[in-house]
């Protein structure tokens, strides 16, 4: 479904290869045009090469000053993001921040349930902000984690084995800058599990 704004077809999506990436941004060139786009910090950490090509979800974000391009991996979490949107007080920014510190199952989770305490626990979201979360999203943001993996982006299988190794590491406590010094100590071609074992060593010896 692509958006519109004004009665224009806005962007619907983005392939191309990425060029150059910030804390909060990934530039990909698309038919030599470079776009500059908002992700996550869940989904920038899945775009592990530079080099890969990659196919992102778009939401344009349009204010009087400034038109401000959303990336995402699949379609859920777009539409997660544009859910958050719809709660007084969640902003563009506030909703890429939400879905950095949570997955989007586990968001998903927390708003059936009221659990505010998971909603809490992401940074910038206070109480109050929760509530209105879970009030306003309750039993509108169902999606099965099987039609989220199946919307997935294509990228690389080395980039989609160091995102399950990040995935995994991130569950067990492990912080963005210790994961990614770690992953980048692993040789090319390294499978999930292995890549897991070897990470852990590495971390446990620092500790």
């Amino acid at each position: 479904m692509k958006e519109s704004f004004g009665g224009f077809t806005l962007i619907g999506f983005i392939r191309g290869k990425t060029i150059d990436w910030t804390e909060e941004t990934v530039t990909i060139d698309c038919g030599g045009v470079g776009y500059e786009l908002f992700c996550s910090s869940r989904c920038l950490d899945q775009i592990l090469s530079l080099d890969d090509e990659v196919k992102l979800w778009v939401h344009t974000h349009v204010k009087e000053d400034a038109i401000t391009l959303f990336g995402f991996f699949n379609k859920n979490s777009r539409e997660l993001f544009l859910s958050l949107l719809k709660v007084n007080g969640v902003g563009p920014k506030l909703a890429q921040k939400i879905l950095s510190g949570i997955d989007e199952m586990a968001l998903s989770a927390a708003i059936e349930s009221g659990n505010i305490a998971a909603l809490t626990s992401i940074p910038k979201v206070g109480r109050k902000t929760a509530e209105q979360i879970v009030i306003a999203l309750r039993g509108k943001v169902k999606f099965s984690e099987a039609s989220t993996r199946s919307q997935a982006a294509p990228v690389s299988s080395l980039a989609k084995n160091h995102g399950h190794i990040y995935s995994a590491l991130s569950n067990l406590g492990f912080s963005n800058i210790q994961i990614n010094e770690a992953i980048g100590q692993l040789e090319d071609g390294v499978e999930v599990e292995a890549g897991i074992r070897q990470c852990l060593l590495s971390l446990n010896s620092l500790t």
